[in-house]
């Protein structure tokens, strides 16, 4: 992990293009399916408390200079707050993403053979539209579990070369409204003696790994994470 230097003030602008582990494996595939059809921008790096109003005319020179990270090839640690595009002109608020429970405790065997269950929920924090916009609508989500311990029972798109598998979840609503939800259905894998060993907290028999589930709007790139604590024992 790196900086880049910024010198926009002086005319010079660096952009740090790279391929995430994702890109990486779509084009691997070499069948021509790789096909950019968009892309996402985002201000993670940007500390905008550092906006100077008492300097007319140089109010973000701090912000404009201030290095910035070199450009993320893991795609679950990129783009934390993407900006979105939105064609409702008069839209106050945006709408937020919510999962229930937010923590979720399982006997892992018992996880192994029965399913448990997580709700992602979309929508409007105040009633300034009567729904949410077409363009931040989510018909699914982007959901992100650690393939070592967890998975969806759904296809998964990808695993990442750290491990991560991807699914996509779609919306159990069929037409827009200001409420947009989904059930995710998840199970755990084996938990090796290793595994606890390295990842476990607590002392043996009784020991707990947690996990996290990333769930991340397809148009409205929102997301937000529940926590699966894995025990030992019951």
């Amino acid at each position: 992990m790196g900086f880049l230097s910024s010198d926009f003030i002086g005319g010079q602008l660096i952009v740090d293009v790279c391929l995430t582990d994702l890109g990486r494996s779509l084009i691997a595939r070499g069948d021509g399916s790789f096909n950019v059809t968009r892309f996402t921008i985002s201000d993670d790096c940007i500390d905008y408390s550092l906006w100077d109003s008492s300097s007319p005319g140089a109010e973000d020179r701090i912000i404009l200079t201030t290095p910035i990270f070199e450009g993320f090839i893991n795609e679950s640690f990129a783009l934390k707050y993407p900006a979105i595009s939105c064609d409702v002109p008069n839209l106050k608020y945006l709408p937020k993403i919510e999962v229930s429970p937010t923590t979720i405790t399982k006997y892992y065997r018992d996880a192994i053979k029965n399913a448990f269950v997580i709700t992602v929920t979309q929508k409007m924090i105040t009633n300034d539209v009567a729904t949410i916009p077409s363009s931040i609508w989510d018909p699914s989500w982007m959901v992100e579990v650690d393939d070592d311990l967890l998975y969806c029972e759904l296809d998964v798109i990808n695993i990442t070369g750290y491990n991560v598998g991807q699914y996509i979840l779609p919306t159990e609503a069929s037409t827009l409204s200001n409420v947009n939800s989904s059930t995710l259905y998840l199970r755990t894998r084996e938990v090796t003696s290793e595994q606890w060993s390295t990842y476990g907290t607590g002392t043996s028999p009784s020991r707990q790994i947690s996990t996290l589930v990333k769930f991340t709007g397809i148009n409205s790139g929102l997301s937000t994470t529940a926590t699966v604590i894995l025990t030992e024992s019951a």
